[in-house]
């Protein structure tokens, strides 16, 4: 059965091809196929990571794509810095590798830890022929469950160096990422205020009831298209700050979706006034939905 991935904000990608022009008619149509291979694999990788709850959109197309004669190790890091400098926003890297235990496989993921992105390996054999012979959803459960676990890493390694800045305009940083001076530093960079206390406002809600798997691009896929300012992990919940009053309102009245057949999610505003608010519409709904006989399910 085909299932369309959710829409919510998407992750952004970029793919380098390590096959050599001697083996293909040309680089256009190496990247030409390669590229319809990757918008294929990614597409699949959203919708069958649903089935082990991760919850990744990716975008439909990659953000740049570079090529690179097999072993030329000086163009790989070159590529991948180019990623990191063009596009800081892209998070994935899907690497079409040459063969099997090619030396392409280690600089990938040299370069990847050092530049602070995901990489995913593919064989160009597999991509030729999109894991013929192969279960496919397998395939794709194993790498989500790896994407999933390397965003854990990323966001919760214990030390780190960090670039603020653009350019030749840098400062380095060198925080615990659990540093709640990292954490204000950097919310003040972006959103040109310090980071909210510990007990939230009157826009921000706490979120309980997610699977574990989950992290803060999960949850934000969950409540779009409301407008989310930020999301931010606590030992047992996330908390989510809306851009207004209103949209924390109709944020709790996500409490009860089901995530899947095992997680139910439960919403909880800061904001005394938002939860009597909400409170009041919900019975008010279900005194509706009673007396017209309807029976209120949420999913």
């Amino acid at each position: 059965m085909s299932v369309e991935p959710k829409s919510g904000a998407l992750i952004k990608w970029a793919m380098v091809i390590s096959v050599s022009s001697k083996d293909v008619p040309s680089i256009d149509e190496l990247s030409t196929d390669m590229l319809e291979f990757s918008r294929w694999f990614m597409k699949n990788l959203s919708v069958i990571g649903e089935q082990i709850n991760v919850y990744y959109d990716y975008e439909a197309s990659p953000s740049c794509v570079h090529h690179v004669e097999p072993g030329d190790e000086v163009g790989v890091v070159r590529a991948y810095e180019a990623i990191r400098v063009a596009f800081p926003d892209v998070i994935v890297v899907l690497h079409i590798l040459p063969g099997p235990n090619s030396e392409e496989y280690l600089w990938m993921k040299r370069c990847a830890r050092r530049y602070g992105l995901i990489r995913q390996g593919v064989l160009y054999e597999n991509a030729k022929n999109r894991f013929r012979n192969m279960p496919l959803d397998e395939v794709c459960k194993n790498i989500s469950q790896w994407i999933a676990r390397s965003f854990y890493i990323i966001v919760h390694d214990t030390e780190k160096p960090m670039r603020v800045g653009r350019g030749c305009r840098t400062l380095t940083l060198k925080y615990p990422m659990n540093s709640k001076d990292l954490v204000n530093s950097v919310m003040t960079v972006i959103h040109g205020n310090a980071l909210l206390s510990d007990e939230g406002s009157e826009t921000s809600v706490r979120v309980y009831g997610l699977p574990t798997t989950f992290n803060e691009f999960s949850v934000a896929q969950v409540f779009m298209p409301l407008q989310i300012m930020s999301v931010s992990r606590r030992d047992s919940h996330f908390v989510v700050d809306f851009k207004s009053v209103f949209q924390a309102l109709e944020a709790v009245l996500y409490t009860g979706k089901v995530i899947d057949t095992l997680f139910r999610m439960i919403v909880k505003p800061f904001s005394k006034e938002i939860e009597d608010v909400a409170q009041e519409y919900l019975e008010e709904l279900q005194t509706t939905s009673t007396s017209s006989g309807i029976s209120m399910m949420t999913g």
